[in-house]
């Protein structure tokens, strides 16, 4: 991942979408799940998750206090990305389907299971957490989950959401059950744009707002994505790279790319990275300032 800085208070990311995580640990996802207890109340009235002692005929043994996450690049796993739900009241062209038919509840990881996975994960070296969808703000429990992860020693806990549900009130609220920062997606600030790319019908203003509100709030580094497509929005990115620098946020534009093996591709959607820093420059000029080595596959 490269970054670019602007000049302004802004910064321009582009992201390289990266190889899937091929392994997890020896044996990952072929042991039982761990035996589980009734969640404990501390002290301080979070409410946490524990995991008995083995026993002979269950539970996933203690993991060495040396053993950790490993990807296929040999790259130490120390983010762990929580979706928490399959619903979302958008329908962005490069994501959903109209029709689209979620998952039945039932099939779906409960609170507490999340919780104990979160767990189990801080065990193997995750230090930070970032809560996703779907859109998370659509979850009932939501304040719960981000109160029982912030008790977990991380150094961050994050949240992606596309805003329309992110008043200032339920920013406060989720500030105060221990988030830390809000990643925001935004494909357009123009209406039209907009409506072109998520097909809802929440006026854009809305999450810009939102934007500004989690930056006031202290929810920062404030961050906002943006997937750039030819023929949908491509025109957008300099009004985008603007705000950013308006606002203070760092931008993040992202190469359209499939989402899965179902999902037919079709690369003359494709906005390449070097198209996009162009777009970027129409709004000032750049400079790079680096490379985020920890994530790189180079």
């Amino acid at each position: 991942m490269t970054e670019w800085c602007d000049g302004g208070a802004g910064t321009l990311k582009r992201t390289i979408g990266l190889p899937l995580l091929s392994s997890v640990g020896d044996g990952c996802g072929e042991s039982p799940a761990p035996a589980r207890r009734a969640p404990r109340t501390p002290a301080n009235g979070r409410r946490t998750l524990a995991v008995d002692a083995p026993t002979a005929d269950s539970a996933l043994p203690a993991a060495p206090a040396r053993e950790r996450l490993v990807d296929s690049h040999g790259r130490v796993i120390t983010d762990l990305r929580l979706s928490i739900t399959d619903r979302c009241n958008f329908r962005c062209v490069y994501c959903l389907d109209p029709g689209v038919r979620f998952a039945p509840p039932r099939t779906l990881l409960s609170v507490d299971e999340m919780l104990l996975l979160a767990e189990v994960c801080v065990d193997l070296g995750i230090d930070r957490i970032r809560v996703t969808g779907g859109e998370p703000t659509l979850h009932p429990e939501l304040e719960r989950i981000l109160r029982s992860l912030s008790s977990l020693p991380l150094r961050d806990l994050s949240m992606t959401t596309n805003g329309a549900l992110a008043s200032r009130d339920s920013m406060r609220r989720w500030r105060d059950a221990g988030l830390r920062r809000l990643t925001f997606s935004l494909d357009a600030v123009s209406e039209r744009g907009f409506e072109r790319i998520t097909r809802s019908r929440v006026p854009v203003s809305t999450v810009i707002e939102a934007i500004e509100t989690a930056i006031e709030l202290g929810l920062s580094p404030v961050k906002v994505n943006a997937v750039v497509m030819r023929g949908r929005n491509e025109e957008e990115v300099p009004a985008l790279a603007a705000l950013s620098r308006r606002l203070g946020f760092e931008m993040r534009f992202i190469e359209y790319m499939p989402l899965d093996s179902g999902r037919r591709w079709d690369a003359t959607l494709l906005v390449t990275a070097e198209e996009i820093l162009a777009r970027a420059a129409e709004a000032g000029s750049l400079r790079a300032i680096g490379r985020d080595e920890r994530q790189s596959t180079s």
